[in-house]
């Protein structure tokens, strides 16, 4: 009977991974079957706080992790959260939960709110919100896990403003036994069809040596914006009738870059989409005439870019047009951000627009998140 289980649980994985299912999903289950016959090693727990949407958490998950307990202060968040993840979600301020009651797990992974850092905000060390990676390093330090990942924007790594917050960070971490290797990851390098660059810091007890803590861009070419936005049916449409009805005016006094899809060519802070690249970073403050703008007939009809020709002649020297653009030009879709996010196109995101526009760009995509995991996960 016991060589009759041994042999079942072999066909089964060769089954899996003859289905070319995802790695993530093929380790997990190997490791769901091997647990199930042989006993061995259980799966990976991880505490999740700063949740919100629960992108990163969607990632771990599908790299095999089992996400126990999850904490974010946005009550639509959690609401969303617990919708399509589960009901393991903690509504409250980090600053306000007792340690006691966060359990014991294997990982603690994190996004702390990042607009003291970012470019939109105030990008100060000093600002409140840029002391919750403390909060997130007090929760690390107290817990002990055998390893941890934060994530922020990219100019919390990049910046020199931050470097003192960077390095009292790492000696936290590594005074408290951890092996840090921190570093910016395009999320468009690892199959996101998104260019957004954030900051990671990973710490592990024990790593395996030589073995880097980062994923390293395996090379797989991301979808464009183009392949993305055509797997949708026109806007308004079922299945993509969430519209932005923000209108799209001329900028009176547009300010001009090299590239047409930079610089501020209309009203807001909204910027055209290339269409032959991963669309560019979706903010957590966009929504309304800061939403991304699509060119329809670009699109569907194969023309030429109007963007292109309208940037070329204010190059060119051409009095700008006022008023309303033409009507082929629209803001992109609450259907069509969840898809660039890389969240699932079914995944339930709860609350007002503007809120599902705020849980959308701040979330990690879930691709991104995974990599991360499946690095880690040869640590552990």
């Amino acid at each position: 009977m016991e060589f009759c289980f041994a042999t079942l649980a072999i066909i089964i994985a060769l089954a899996v991974l003859s289905l070319e299912i995802r790695f993530g999903t093929v380790r997990g289950w190997i490791i769901s079957i091997k647990d199930f016959f042989f006993g061995g090693r259980s799966v990976i727990t991880v505490t999740s706080l700063f949740s919100g949407a629960g992108g990163m958490d969607l990632g771990f998950i599908d790299a095999g992790f089992n996400v126990i307990y999850a904490n974010d202060s946005d009550e639509n968040a959690c609401l969303t959260y617990e919708k399509n993840i589960g009901e393991h979600i903690v509504k409250d301020s980090i600053k306000e939960v007792e340690y006691d009651s966060i359990p014991a797990s294997d990982v603690i992974i994190g996004g702390p709110p990042c607009q003291g850092y970012s470019v939109a905000g105030k990008m100060s060390p000093e600002d409140e919100r840029s002391q919750l990676v403390y909060d997130f390093a007090e929760v690390v330090i107290t817990k002990k896990p055998r390893a941890f990942v934060m994530e922020n924007v990219d100019h919390l790594g990049k910046s020199s403003r931050f470097a003192n917050t960077r390095s009292s960070l790492e000696k936290i971490f590594t005074n408290a036994g951890y092996t840090i290797e921190d570093g910016i990851l395009d999320a468009s390098h690892f199959g996101v069809p998104q260019r957004r660059k954030r900051y990671f810091m990973v710490g592990v007890k024990n790593p395996v040596k030589d073995i880097p803590l980062l994923p390293i861009p395996n090379g797989d070419k991301a979808p464009t914006a183009r392949d993305i936005l055509l797997s949708f049916p026109p806007p308004g449409e079922p299945g993509n009738n969430r519209i932005t009805n923000a209108k799209i005016i001329f900028a009176t006094n547009p300010v001009m870059r090299k590239s047409p899809y930079s610089g501020m060519l209309f009203n807001g802070l909204g910027r055209p989409v290339d269409l032959n690249r991963p669309i560019q970073t979706l903010a957590a403050s966009f929504g309304g005439n800061k939403t991304p703008i699509i060119d329809e007939r670009e699109l569907r009809d194969g023309k030429p870019s109007w963007i292109e020709n309208y940037h070329s002649k204010l190059i060119g020297g051409d009095t700008p047009d006022v008023g309303r653009a033409p009507d082929f030009l629209r803001r992109m879709t609450i259907d069509e951000c969840i898809v660039f996010q890389d969240f699932p196109r079914e995944y339930d995101l709860r609350g007002p627009k503007s809120s599902i526009f705020r849980q959308i760009g701040n979330a990690v995509p879930p691709g991104l998140a995974k990599a991360v995991a499946l690095q880690l996960l040869k640590h552990l």
